[in-house]
Parts: C-alpha cells; structure tokens; sequence
C-alpha cells in the first residue's frame, strides 16, 4: 500500500478520497461566502440578546481565495508580470486632409469645410 502511494502524486491521491478542487471549493470554500456569526449583548455579566450578522472578515478571506483561483491578481514576480496586460502597438502614419474638397464626389452637394461656401449645384464659390 504504502509502495502505492509514492507512485501517485498528492493531487492524484486527493482527487481519490473525493477532496477534489470541484469539492473543495463546492463544500468548503463556497459556503464561506455566505458565513455568519452571532454578536451576543451582556448586562451585569448575563448574555442579554444577540443577532446574527455577516462574517464579514471570512466572507472576505474566502472571496480572496476565489479571485486568487481566478488569477485576478496582478502576479508579483516582474518577470511574469511582464508577460501580462495589453500590448498597444503605436502606428507613426500621416492622416487624411478633413478641409479638403474632391469635387468629383458624387451624389449629393458637397458639405461645405472652414468657412468655404458651397451654391446648390455643389461648387465652392
């Protein structure tokens, strides 16, 4: 048995006794989301009252091991890090002329630009 075992690896051996990544985060990680915890109320040293309200530092915790599984961290390590985001590739290239008037732009008169007027039939004046 013992033999058995060095064969397999831990993951291997987990997924076996049912604590797979699937199970663990349906069973345990995910509950955790929605802990509560009761505050109790004492006068004179007696517990008075109580009220159940949101574990707020482990719903935390548990929603920081969901983003980490995400990998929606930045990574750390520079050399990774480098390897990660948008690469914006800068084209150095001219624009196109927005005055300039084509006059063999058809149908429909041209629009006139800067203070060039156009007459109805289309041609600058």
């Amino acid at each position: 048995m013992l033999e058995a075992l060095r064969k397999k690896r831990v993951p291997e051996i987990c997924n076996e006794l049912g604590y797979g990544i699937p199970e663990i985060i349906q069973n345990h990680l995910g509950p955790k989301l929605f802990a509560k915890e009761i505050k109790f109320a004492q006068d004179d040293g007696e517990f008075s009252d109580y009220v159940e309200v949101d574990a707020l530092d482990i719903q935390d915790r548990a929603i920081d091991k969901f983003l980490r599984l995400h990998g929606a961290y930045a990574p750390k390590d520079p050399e990774t890090a480098a390897q990660v985001g948008v690469k914006v590739i800068i084209m150095d290239m001219p624009r196109p002329q927005m005055d300039l008037v084509m006059d063999d732009v058809k149908p429909g008169p041209l629009v006139p630009t800067r203070g060039t007027k156009v007459n109805g039939s289309g041609h600058k004046t």
